[in-house]
């Protein structure tokens, strides 16, 4: 009996103990499922609800046509959150969201803006009326606690629902939580009855890069003569301009909030003229007849910029002068976390730390002494999984492409309640590239040399002259582009200098040298002298130090005159300034005589030479042939005589 007790009690406990282990093996397969499995919907609260103006200041009453933002402070704090998860904010149905105005999609950023905690997508309700704001995370939040932030919603009065001039109660939702705020919608007040011109922006309905302005003129309903209107366009980006063909002119009849009626067109032709760069205009109404009148025009607009418009009006009587703005808002938002029982490593470039870099290797070692490694992903960064608390070392093991190795080691703490974040730099591995000067012809006084990084003017610039020997080093060059292996190809080019073509040789490796030429020319004269008769034509040459450049013919249907032109005055090899002289083929029967210079010209003289006739009779000559020949028969006869004897 005791037995079978005892083989029962055996039975039961191998039955439990298989039991508890289902049970675990359950436990943690739904704990794996759950933690691999779809996004969920997980609480929230919205903690602040705040109007703003363009500017970004909080206020309580705004124009009642006028752009603002809405700003909602959120809380997702009470969860443990992973990618996916989502929560949604039900928008105000007294608010208008349309695509030119609103931001359907953005991100909701970390505090430093290096990543994103979170994506928002707004869809908005029938008309563009309400709608909700659904807020994503993405694995920023993995393994984090207290995670809040705020986004920002451009948005628009839906003005004809709500009382103008008065207090009007927003409301948004989030899981069921309602919250509230008190806004005054400013609008139109009697216009003072002195006005001669008003100025306004607004948005062109459908676009982002356009902008509407409209001008009230002469309210007053004044006689004016001469009447001038200029306007023109400052800040943006400095590229907008006027929209041709947008220009409307119009007599009207304003009340006195400034709603204008009964509207006659007015020809522009002949009135209207820009300016150049298409960025201002002048319009000639000559005399007013208390008239008053409504202008509109378009312009275009670069998004998010701040567009300012002013406008002018001059006349015999009276000048008046107001300014317009336009600026389109951004939907953005921001967001924080603790990260507990986890390392995060940041890796950036030493010089710019808004470079994150990829691929950079962290040897990590325990409090125990054993290791392991993080590498960072394509936002510079890594988080490790949870670890036990206690004192840890990171040293860079492996660099980014471009980038030195950092030979520190860090010690991280991480507890229970805060993780240990780093951020590490490397410095990106550099060069110098020489550069000198060289000279055809006299030098300079200095040649300024700029630097070029892939044919984009790196702003950096060396002066070469005498005292530094025409030559110097850009130094401290990045290699590479940040995070390749692709080099920089870094080229110089100089200032133009006077009289001088350049050439660049040479590369980053060797160094660059750039030749200046001398490209000044000289003419030399050539003018041909005859005493006596000329011949009908004589050859010339050139001579360049001393060796023949150019062969001419001169004739008198030269006028017996030449110019050697375009004559480099310095030598291309060794920048010496090169002699140049003259000399003619000789011709039979003259004789030469060249005088002048490079300066005042060469003048060759040709002088007829004389025959040789019975004018040039010498007696000398023919008495002493006469003396010779007389001796020569005396001794012939003398000889003739002896020998008869």
């Amino acid at each position: 009996m005791g037995d079978g007790k005892m083989e029962r009690k055996k039975f039961f406990r191998y039955v439990l103990s298989v039991v508890m282990m289902f049970t675990l093996l359950f436990q943690g397969m739904m704990w794996r499922v759950s933690a691999a499995g779809p996004a969920r919907q997980v609480p929230s609260t919205v903690t602040s609800f705040e109007i703003q103006n363009s500017s970004g200041q909080t206020v309580n009453s705004v124009w009642y046509k006028e752009r603002f933002l809405m700003k909602l402070d959120w809380d997702a704090s009470g969860t443990q959150l992973q990618a996916g998860d989502y929560f949604d904010i039900d928008l105000p149905q007294t608010m208008k969201f349309p695509s030119d105005t609103t931001t359907y999609d953005f991100n909701v950023m970390s505090d430093d803006g290096t990543a994103v905690i979170a994506t928002a997508h707004i869809t908005p309700g029938p008309g563009d009326i309400g709608g909700k704001v659904r807020l994503t995370f993405t694995n920023w939040v993995t393994g984090r606690t207290d995670v809040r932030g705020n986004i920002k919603i451009a948005s628009k009065f839906l003005y004809t629902s709500l009382l103008v001039n008065q207090n009007n109660t927003f409301s948004v939702s989030v899981n069921g939580q309602v919250v509230n705020k008190i806004i005054r919608l400013d609008g139109p007040t009697p216009l003072d009855n002195n006005e001669v011109l008003k100025k306004s922006g607004e948005g062109v309905p459908g676009t982002t890069d356009q902008a509407l302005w409209k001008v009230r003129i002469n309210y007053k309903k004044a006689t004016l003569t001469n009447v001038v209107i200029t306007d023109h366009l400052t800040g943006g980006n400095g590229t907008e301009t006027y929209i041709p063909g947008s220009f409307e002119l119009y007599s009207v009849d304003y009340s006195t909030l400034g709603e204008a009626s009964n509207p006659v067109a007015v020809s522009l032709a002949g009135k209207i003229t820009f300016g150049a760069d298409n960025r201002s205009f002048t319009i000639n109404l000559g005399t007013i007849n208390a008239t008053q009148y409504r202008l509109i025009y378009k312009t275009t607009y670069t998004p998010d910029t701040r567009l300012t418009n002013h406008v002018d009006l001059t006349s015999t009587e009276q000048n008046g002068g107001d300014s317009g703005y336009y600026q389109t808002l951004s939907s953005s938002g921001t967001a924080t976390g603790n990260l507990a029982n986890k390392i995060k490593l940041i890796k950036v470039d030493a010089e710019d730390n808004a470079n994150r870099l990829a691929n950079a290797v962290f040897t990590v070692t325990k409090p125990d002494g054993t290791t392991f490694e993080l590498t960072t992903g394509a936002d510079g960064t890594v988080t490790s999984a949870a670890l036990p608390v206690g004192t840890y070392k990171v040293k860079e093991r492996v660099a980014p492409q471009g980038y030195e190795l950092n030979e520190d080691e860090y010690t991280l703490q991480v507890t229970a309640t805060d993780g240990a974040i780093q951020t590490i730099k490397d410095n990106p591995i550099k060069i110098d590239v020489a550069t000198k000067k060289k000279w055809i012809g006299p030098e300079g006084t200095s040649v300024t040399i700029h630097l070029y990084a892939d044919n984009v003017d790196t702003g950096k610039t060396v002066v070469l002259n005498a005292a530094n020997n025409w030559s110097d080093t850009f130094v401290d060059l990045r290699k590479y582009q940040p995070g390749t292996t692709t080099e920089i190809n870094y080229t110089v080019l100089e200032d133009a200098v006077l009289n001088y073509d350049s050439v660049v040789t040479g590369s980053m490796v060797t160094g660059y040298t750039i030749t200046n030429t001398n490209t000044e020319t000289r003419s030399v004269d050539v003018e041909k002298k005859w005493v006596g008769q000329p011949a009908t034509s004589i050859t010339v040459k050139l001579l360049a130090d001393g060796s023949i450049k150019d062969t001419i013919t001169i004739t008198s249907a030269d006028n017996w005159r030449y110019t050697f032109a375009n004559l480099p005055k310095y030598d291309a090899n060794d920048g010496h300034e090169i002699i140049y002289t003259i000399d003619e083929d000789r011709i039979a029967g003259y004789t030469i005589s060249i005088t002048g210079d490079v300066q005042t010209g060469f003048t060759i003289t040709n002088f007829k030479e004389t025959p040789k006739t019975a004018d040039y009779f010498n007696p000398m000559m023919y008495t002493t042939l006469m003396v010779i020949s007389l001796s020569i028969m005396i001794m012939v006869v003398a000889k003739k005589k002896t020998a008869t004897r």
